[in-house]
């Protein structure tokens, strides 16, 4: 009998052997072929398979049949929203419990997730599925601008537009990569939300609420560069987080859902203090998020929900919290060529530091915060403003000490 995962993640490849342990299966993984190279001589797995067209769904289905040739396959074990999907229709075509398709679809397409959280009486604001300039035209004057144009089944802000005039509407779907128009169409309009964001990420197991935080973003969703960081602090102890973590929750289980899920949710809050959801997932939040969490909750969320797909027991992954509250984001890059960069800082606050450029390397300037940014950066505090504080110091003492040089 064997476990298989799903990896499209390098940076997590070898972690999985750790949070799978216990178990007395084989633990195979399938990833792209350059993270499944530098595993091939790994003592971790039983083997690596890497499959070169990671993105499609042949090659990977393709290898899990000659997987299963050879031994069962008992658990799909898949973390990334881009492999929520085939993990599923593996389960679904192998007989194997988990998430299946019906869940995921619930979750990732975000018309029919709107639609299921109406009917739930959930608060969400406008939106529909559009299939032309004219639908987008007619929906904009309809609700008024500004509008948000989205792929229905993106994650990570990919190809979010947002439209503040009639004017910008027609270049906003042209800059769409992901996604068209048509028959086929995948994007949808919703009308623009006016208010606070803040994401609440948690854990149902075994159909109870295993914990939930709730978080405020910082930033600005449009705005990136080295003075406006990107990122999100934990809120202290407050009717508003209780309030938040309980709607995040409600929706979460509005959907199809498996026993045991993470979710992750976006709400805002209006001026009038009414919540409204913006997107939810049925994952661990993304970029430095799983490790906010860890940090804020004592909970170590990847390998959590690594455990459960597995049907592993999770207490080893129950850890104390600190008594800390805990601040994240990340850095803006700036235009030229990096003489020099910092690789540790003068203070014991400063969890996690982790640089993702190298010296000599030559940046462009960020414009977005999907990928563009010099480094993911971790504090603790006391409370949540001591922890936004102190974020605000680190970052400028980072930015501080990178020495930029000019291209020449």
């Amino acid at each position: 009998m064997c476990i298989v995962i799903l990896n499209r993640w390098g940076h997590v490849a070898e972690d999985y052997a750790k949070w799978l342990a216990g178990t007395k299966s084989n633990i195979r993984m399938i990833a792209p072929t350059a993270i499944a190279q530098s595993l091939r001589d790994s003592p971790l797995y039983a083997s690596v398979h890497g499959v070169e067209d990671y993105e499609g769904d042949v090659d990977i289905e393709q290898t899990c049949q000659s997987i299963a040739a050879r031994e069962p396959i008992t658990y799909i074990v898949a973390l990334q929203e881009s492999d929520l999907y085939k993990a599923a229709r593996l389960r679904e075509f192998f007989d194997l419990p988990g998430q299946d398709p019906e869940s995921v679809e619930a979750f990732r397409d975000k018309v029919r997730m709107k639609q299921c959280l109406k009917a739930a009486d959930i608060e969400v604001d406008l939106f529909q599925p559009v299939g032309s300039y004219s639908e987008a035209l007619a929906f904009s004057s309809r609700v008024g601008y500004p509008v948000v144009l989205k792929p229905r089944d993106s994650a990570g802000s990919v190809d979010v537009q947002i439209v503040a005039s009639a004017d910008q509407l027609g270049p906003a779907i042209h800059n769409m990569k992901t996604c068209r128009l048509g028959l086929r169409s995948n994007v949808m309009i919703e009308r623009f939300i006016a208010g606070k964001l803040f994401h609440v990420d948690g854990f149902v197991l075994d159909g109870d609420l295993l914990y939930a935080q709730a978080f405020r973003f910082f930033g600005s969703q449009l705005k990136f560069d080295e003075s406006n960081p990107r990122g999100s602090v934990a809120m202290d102890p407050s009717s508003l987080r209780t309030e938040l973590e309980r709607f995040a929750h409600r929706a979460a289980m509005a959907l199809p859902h498996p026993k045991s899920f993470a979710f992750h949710a976006e709400v805002f809050v209006r001026p009038n203090g009414t919540l409204v959801l913006g997107e939810i997932a049925s994952r661990v939040g993304g970029t430095g998020i799983a490790r906010a969490v860890h940090l804020a909750c004592g909970y170590s969320p990847n390998e959590i929900y690594s455990r459960v797909q597995a049907e592993l027991s999770v207490t080893s992954s129950m850890k104390h919290s600190t008594g800390k509250t805990v601040a994240w984001g990340l850095i803006a890059r700036r235009q030229g060529l990096i003489a020099s960069l910092p690789h540790e800082l003068p203070f014991d606050w400063v969890t996690d530091y982790v640089c993702i450029v190298q010296e000599g390397q030559v940046m462009q300037a960020s414009t977005n915060y999907f990928a563009e940014f010099l480094a993911i950066l971790h504090v603790q505090g006391d409370n949540e403003q001591q922890a936004m504080d102190r974020f605000q110091i680190a970052a400028a003492w980072i930015q501080d000490h990178v020495v930029m040089t000019q291209v020449q």
